[in-house]
């Protein structure tokens, strides 16, 4: 049935590698021996169909839901999409610069004359559309970007052709779109790179060849890549042969029951079958039969594929993703937790692998197992030409870029950011003039570059190692300061990831439940509205108003069309209401780069100076609990802390607001006559700069309360009960 088939398991074919499946091929006398070699192709084993286990059916509707709803945003699909070509283009250009120190001409000659053939683009592009069709990957069906299941699952799915069934199916289809649509774009660049690499690998070889004319080489390059595919461009392997046989079979079975309303028996479909695999295992063993041994075509098709589930980040991680697999499988809701692994640790993984940090962390490992550097001289001892030009290219270009990257970032720390400072506060007070963690400053925009993964690590690790002894405190020691640098840059690239927030709030709540509580289950509850309905709410114009959150149910709101209309702006400490800007009006749905506009204001440009974070005024009157203005509303039905805020930041005293007071406060003479340095640490006085500034806005923060007690007589009357209350207290002491 279609359900069966949609639970079809890697094993049940099996996973034989090419190199062992063409040993069987080579060996066998018969097509009924290949069918042997090929799958032991017993209806018992071709039918040993088991159901996913990973909880109950509702379970697998509801993740099937929340985490197409996470992946929903069209930003989301830019980003995968940019990746992917950054990436192939990236490792294309590592291969050149290895081969060029290699002196291999040849495979320089292959990298040119592939990476941007229109043929190879053509084809993945029409087997983009099969997986888009199909809602399944060809090539590797079991490597799929940001799905770590063994098969594509299809949860929200009624079996049958009667109008209940179809609008179940319809739903499904219509919930599975942005993974279906990943799916596809990971497909064109899986088929994109396997071709690539085959056809690079089989021209080189041969052009390397005294007197083979580049025709010739361009013919076998060919010949090796229709050999190391299937018929409907599968890989070639154990798993792919079977699985093309076991899909054709369904086709029929489809087909007879539209034609007949009726389903082949166990019989048709187990002859059905044996006729397929001999058939297709004629046509392997006039592919293979006179094929040396040594001969690498054997050897492509695996390294090819290796080289694809690289290149996409879908290559399996076995230490991270078996326990966190055997986690879910006991406790399915810590897939909320974290919902794809897979392919966010590739990216960070292939990051890190291209700064020194990565590479030291990687000598360390090697040191303390006894095995420095085991594995690259492995390489140059007993690899192929090819894996070692990707091997001298990735450290050649690691090291040139690295090196290039740190002098200018360290030479123009004000127009390239790291994570800024811990505290943050202060880093509220830098975001006045425009400063935005992890971006770069084009002209007068601050454009952030943190989803753009694999780069953003390596730029984000050299951005914090280049700014880290202005934020934090860095022993005098070299040794101590160095530690402080490395592992300041270390976190902050793993931690201001998206895919680890779901674990760390996890911490946190484990923690303090009462402090953190509200966004862990928020941020859960939140990802039940699809990404694409938050993007297409709040970020059509041309900025969108950041909301405060105070409840769990917020999160949910805030993401709702005209739910976040009645929740409260989030300020700032001057009291302003922020903003992020999408830039042209309707980009913002699309745009995976923040942006932020750079200030040029002299108070902005001074507070931001200052390093000196100025908290925002406690919500609680005299630290009493039912004083709390975040619980009460004035009697338009403005929360009360909102329009405390506001009024600290609009109220007019001598005829200006906060803003301008401070503005005429930093551009006086007498100010700029005050010490800029922070003398906090070395006196344990605070800065007069900062003085001056924190005693303009305790005065309009006064001011402000005052005008908010005349607005809310029941505030006032609440006040004095407080402060009568106190007193009586304090006599009572006496």
């Amino acid at each position: 049935s279609a359900a069966d088939r949609m639970a079809y398991k890697k094993r049940n074919i099996g996973s034989m590698k090419t190199e062992e499946l063409v040993a069987k091929i080579r060996k066998a006398v018969s097509p009924e021996q290949v069918i042997g070699g090929i799958a032991k192709a017993d209806n018992a084993k071709l039918n040993a169909i088991t159901k996913a286990t990973d909880g109950s059916r509702m379970m697998q509707i509801t993740m099937e839901y929340w985490m197409n709803s996470l992946l929903s945003s069209p930003a989301t699909q830019v980003v995968n999409t940019i990746g992917n070509m950054s990436i192939y283009m990236m490792r294309a250009a590592e291969e050149y610069v290895g081969a060029a120190f290699s002196g291999d001409k040849a495979l320089m000659e292959a990298i040119s004359r592939y990476v941007f053939k229109a043929e190879g683009i053509s084809e993945s592009w029409s087997l983009f559309k099969h997986a888009w069709k199909d809602d399944n990957a060809r090539l590797i069906p079991d490597a799929r970007v940001y799905d770590d299941s063994v098969e594509r699952a299809h949860a929200i799915y009624k079996e049958g052709d009667d109008a209940f069934a179809n609008a179940i199916n319809f739903i499904g289809d219509v919930v599975r779109a942005p993974s279906r649509l990943l799916l596809a774009g990971d497909e064109f660049f899986k088929q994109l790179n396997y071709r690539y690499f085959i056809r690079t690998s089989v021209y080189a070889s041969e052009i390397a060849k005294k007197g083979t004319t580049s025709k010739y080489a361009a013919e076998q390059a060919e010949t090796a890549l229709r050999m190391s595919l299937t018929k409907d461009g599968r890989m070639l392997s154990e798993r792919n042969v079977g699985m093309e046989a076991y899909n054709t079979v369904n086709k029929m079975d489809d087909e007879l029951y539209e034609r007949t309303g009726e389903r082949m028996s166990a019989v048709q479909r187990e002859t059905e079958m044996k006729r397929l695999f001999e058939s297709q295992g004629t046509n392997l063993r006039n592919k293979f039969i006179g094929m040396d041994q040594a001969d690498e075509r054997l050897r492509l098709p695996d390294a090819a594929a290796d080289y694809a589930r690289v290149s996409t980040a879908t290559k399996d991680i076995p230490q991270i993703q078996e326990p966190l697999s055997r986690l879910a499988h006991y406790f399915p809701l810590a897939k909320m937790v974290f919902p794809f692994v897979r392919t966010p640790t590739n990216l960070l993984k292939m990051g890190l692998e291209r700064t020194p940090l990565g590479g030291g962390v990687q000598v360390i490992r090697e040191l303390t197992q006894g095995k420095f550097l085991e594995q690259a001289r492995e390489t140059f001892k007993n690899g192929t030409n090819r894996e070692k030009a990707q091997l001298k290219g990735k450290m050649a270009t690691t090291v040139a870029t690295t090196t290039a990257l740190t002098m200018y970032v360290s030479s123009n720390s004000q127009f390239i950011s790291g994570g800024g400072p811990r505290n943050k506060d202060e880093r509220e007070a830098l975001k006045l003039s425009g400063w935005q963690p992890y971006s770069i400053k084009v002209g007068d925009k601050w454009l952030s570059y943190i989803r753009l993964d694999p780069m953003s690590t390596t730029l984000g690790i050299l951005a914090d190692l280049a700014e880290t002894p202005k934020y934090y405190d860095v022993q005098d020691n070299a040794l101590e300061g160095m530690f402080t640098m490395v592992s300041v840059s270390f976190m902050n690239n793993i931690t201001n990831k998206s895919f680890v927030d779901g674990i760390d709030n996890l911490f946190k709540v484990s923690r303090d439940p009462v402090t953190h509580g509200k966004t862990f289950i928020g941020s859960l509850a939140g990802g039940f509205v699809p990404n694409i309905v938050n993007q297409a709410a709040n970020n059509l114009g041309e900025d969108r108003m950041l909301v405060d959150t105070r409840t769990w149910f917020d999160y949910v709101r805030k993401r709702m069309p005209s739910g976040s209309a009645s929740m409260p702006p989030k300020r700032n400490f001057l009291g302003e209401a922020q903003f992020i800007e999408n830039g042209v009006a309707g980009l913002g749905v699309v745009n995976p780069l923040y942006v932020s506009y750079a200030s040029d204001n002299p108070e902005d440009v001074e507070i931001s100076k200052l390093l000196h974070g100025f908290s925002m005024p406690e919500s609680k009157l005299s630290n009493a609990d039912d004083l709390d203005l975040k619980k009460m509303t004035t009697l338009n039905g403005q929360d009360a802390y909102d329009r405390y805020l506001e009024l600290s930041g609009t109220l007019k005293l001598g005829d200006k607001t906060l803003r301008q007071q401070l503005r005429q406060l930093v551009t006086h003479p007498s100010y700029q006559l005050l010490p800029e340095n922070e003398i906090m640490d070395e006196t344990g006085l605070q800065s007069p700069r900062v003085k001056a500034i924190t005693k303009m806005i305790t005065l309009y923060r006064a001011h402000a309360k005052k005008q908010l007690m005349a607005e809310m007589p029941d505030l006032q009357s609440k006040v004095r009960n407080n402060y009568k209350k106190r007193s009586d207290y304090l006599l009572n002491l006496d």
